[in-house]
């Protein structure tokens, strides 16, 4: 079987000082973090985890909003502001990927009645 490339949207939105996800667990794969900022300050969002050394947004200005596109493997993701003592200060929390170990599909290269040959 094949299967089909999965892209999940996380909205995440910052204010002083605190980050709020629309959802804190999801599947393995393609995750775009759609990131507003509804604070009066300027704020940006760090990610890393798992696999990934982290990722930061450029700066988003109050009432911006900027996006940020990463495929995740399983496990806990911590994200924050990067910015002054933002995360000391709460601006921090955690996103969990779930899915199957990554490992190869066993395949049979001569499926059955495939002989190879011309039959003759």
């Amino acid at each position: 079987g094949r299967s089909t490339a999965r892209k999940t949207t996380v909205t995440v939105t910052e204010r002083e000082y605190r980050i709020s996800l629309s959802t804190k667990s999801l599947p393995t794969g393609t995750v775009r973090l759609v990131v507003h900022n509804a604070g009066k300050i300027p704020h940006r969002l760090s990610i890393s985890g798992p696999g990934l050394s982290a990722k930061t947004t450029p700066m988003i200005m109050p009432g911006a909003t900027r996006g940020l596109t990463l495929t995740l493997r399983a496990g806990s993701f911590t994200l924050w502001c990067p910015l002054g003592s933002h995360a000391s200060l709460g601006m921090k929390t955690t996103l969990t990927l779930r899915g199957p170990v990554a490992g190869p599909t066993p395949t049979n290269p001569n499926p059955p009645g495939y002989g190879g040959g011309s039959g003759y």
